[in-house]
């Protein structure tokens, strides 16, 4: 850090406040027209997803009985899957479309979680349903993560990169603590195989419904940083 010589520009234009530079990113967000499904039906599936956080491991000790050492397993698993997912993300960016693959990548994360739900039989038997299960969470989460990743440095301008993923992480993460919430009260009201199968179904609910959106059809370098791009 300290061999850096390079001179930084000076600043453009007056200095804004938090909020003023958050409410700019939202305003980009929200009026583009990939940025704003993508960004609304990832939060909503991330909501629906921590109901399942919540209560996921509570199920498999409560309810299937199983050991700590099993439920380690899935979680291995799920990064064997993860590195899978890595290898595969570019090639089928380029074969497939990086919209599709994302939107590939959102169902196979959160659809892999029903396998929690699913799971049945004697304690190898839900261990080995779970652990294919998160096998498939493992792909996907790559699958979308380093695609979205591309995608987003692609659609947000430079200027207002920090701005808009400010924004955007205050939606996306700010619903994280109310699906966990959440989770704890259905559980509490329904039991957990019912508040698991609230909480997986949402998630994977929010994701089917990106096939639907714009997003599904992006292509890296189709569309422009600028919120009427199309």
């Amino acid at each position: 850090m300290t061999g850096i010589r390079a001179q930084e520009p000076p600043p453009a234009g007056s200095p804004q406040s938090l909020w003023q530079g958050i409410s700019e990113g939202v305003r980009f967000t929200f009026s583009h027209p990939i940025l704003r499904p993508f960004y609304l039906l990832v939060s909503t599936m991330n909501f629906f997803n921590f109901i399942y956080s919540a209560l996921g491991v509570l199920y498999m000790v409560r309810v299937l009985h199983l050991p700590p050492v099993l439920i380690g397993i899935p979680a291995v698993l799920a990064g064997l899957g993860a590195i899978i997912g890595s290898l595969a993300a570019a090639p089928l960016a380029r074969r497939a479309g990086s919209g599709r693959t994302m939107v590939a990548g959102e169902v196979m994360f959160t659809g892999g979680f029903l396998a929690v739900p699913l799971a049945f039989g004697p304690r190898l038997t839900a261990t080995a349903i779970i652990g294919a299960g998160f096998v498939i969470v493992g792909i996907g989460l790559m699958l979308l993560d380093a695609n979205a990743t591309t995608m987003l440095q692609a659609l947000i301008p430079g200027h207002l990169m920090g701005r808009a993923t400010a924004a955007n992480d205050q939606l996306n993460w700010g619903v994280r603590p109310l699906g966990a919430l959440a989770g704890g009260l259905l559980g509490q009201w329904l039991g957990l195989h019912a508040a698991l199968w609230i909480g997986t179904l949402g998630a994977l609910g929010a994701a089917l419904c990106l096939v639907a959106t714009r997003v599904r059809r992006y292509r890296f370098g189709d569309s422009p940083g600028s919120p009427g791009s199309t």
